[in-house]
């Protein structure tokens, strides 16, 4: 088997890896570099001793060959380039060199922008801006001489990428295999970045949860296998990732965890996880893993049908997927299937009706109302199944979100 793999770049060249570059013009500004280095670990700083001082011709014809060339290196994705404002070998002059490369980018300059420090909060936020756009723009994709598409996302916005790209590629596809190149399959969201959203966020946070729940929904509806190679822990958003695979494949390891704990810290799975935990395990077994944030192990997992197959070890994961694959050219997500129905009975059915008469007040009793999430946690997973046939509408567009 032959396996290429890549960030595609506008000038047809392909990256291995897909870092953000913050470089420094003079070394007057290396200590606001390596502050922001600090603070963003996906950049790659490097500081350099250049200073006011070499300003002769040959030395800046030397230093404009040596940036120009980690900017155009393919392993870079996006760049911030940081200067001081008075030197020689300015950000005016380099800024051409960024622009004929392509690739996202941001110039600061310390005595424009406010002082050291205030270059440095503006850089870190550029950075963090950055990094999303280059992990939208430059998507990791795999694939093989089977003509089965692996793919690696880790942020949201690379994600979709990655799933419109497979989209378009499906005639040519057999299959897609979700994996990763880390310990953990995907331990979920960055609790500092949410921590650091304010109310006037809303509407943004809101739209990119519909974009992501969009993308796990084209991968339900793609007519071609979707298969979750989970080597470690799946939480959170990493666990609803893997929910939107039609197989799920697991190592039968006790220390990995599964599941969605986001109610233990004062959110919901809001990705999907909570109808699609409902609709595979019905309302009443849904409840200690949505309510209580409770995780699974992988053999809790299988027993209860939310991982579908488990292998021994992470090097035995891509052959069970392939072989699923194999097998399986067209499938459906349960709820995608003709006849299907909620586990334990749908809401209104007698027994989970009478439940949920007195499950407001249980929790009630519990939280003292000091706790909102697992109340939200209770409305969408009641609601969700209530009016999955809902279609969108102008007056009540958050009927349909709720389903997906």
């Amino acid at each position: 088997m032959i396996q290429i793999s890549g960030y595609e770049r506008k000038n047809g060249k392909f990256g291995i890896r897909n870092h953000l570059l913050v470089l420094p013009t003079v070394s007057c500004v290396n200590g606001v570099v390596q502050r922001l280095s600090r603070e963003v670990p996906e950049a790659v700083c490097i500081p350099h001793a250049y200073g006011c001082g070499r300003g002769g011709p040959r030395d800046l014809e030397i230093l404009s060959r040596t940036l120009s060339g980690l900017i155009h290196h393919p392993n870079v994705g996006g760049v911030v380039l940081i200067g001081l404002g008075c030197e020689v070998s300015n950000t005016k002059n380099l800024f051409p060199l960024i622009k004929e490369a392509g690739k996202p980018v941001e110039v600061l300059n310390v005595q424009e922008d406010g002082g050291s420090l205030e270059t440095s909060r503006k850089g870190i936020a550029a950075a963090r801006r950055i990094c999303g756009e280059a992990g939208a723009t430059h998507i990791r994709v795999a694939a093989d001489a089977d003509e089965r598409a692996l793919i690696w996302a880790g942020r949201k916005a690379a994600f979709a990428a990655v799933v419109g790209h497979i989209e378009s590629e499906r005639g040519s596809i057999k299959g897609v295999i979700l994996a990763s190149a880390k310990a953990n399959f995907f331990a979920g969201a960055e609790l500092k970045g949410i921590l650091e959203l304010k109310a006037s966020d809303a509407p943004e946070c809101f739209h990119t949860v519909e974009r992501i729940k969009a993308s796990f929904r084209a991968l339900d509806k793609l007519g071609r296998p979707v298969v979750a190679a989970i080597n470690g822990a799946a939480l959170g958003g990493g666990w609803e990732v893997a929910l939107a695979a039609h197989h799920r494949i697991c190592v039968d390891d006790p220390k990995i965890q599964l599941g969605t704990p986001e109610v233990t810290l004062g959110l919901i799975p809001g990705a999907g996880g909570i109808t699609k935990t409902v609709r595979l395990l019905g309302l009443e077994a849904a409840m200690p893993y949505l309510m209580e944030g409770k995780l699974l192990g992988p053999r809790e997992a299988l027993k209860l049908g939310l991982v579908h197959e488990l292998v021994t070890s992470r090097e035995a994961l891509d052959a069970a997927a392939r072989e699923w694959i194999a097998a399986n050219a067209s499938p459906k997500q349960p709820w995608d299937s003709e006849g299907y129905k909620i586990p334990g009975g749908s809401p209104s059915s007698p027994h989970i009706a009478s439940m949920l008469a007195i499950a407001p007040a249980v929790l009630v009793e519990k939280t003292r109302r000091l706790y909102p999430a697992p109340e939200a946690v209770l409305a969408s997973a009641v609601e969700g199944p209530r009016w999955i046939s809902i279609p969108p509408c102008a007056s009540s567009p958050g009927l349909s979100h709720v389903s997906w």
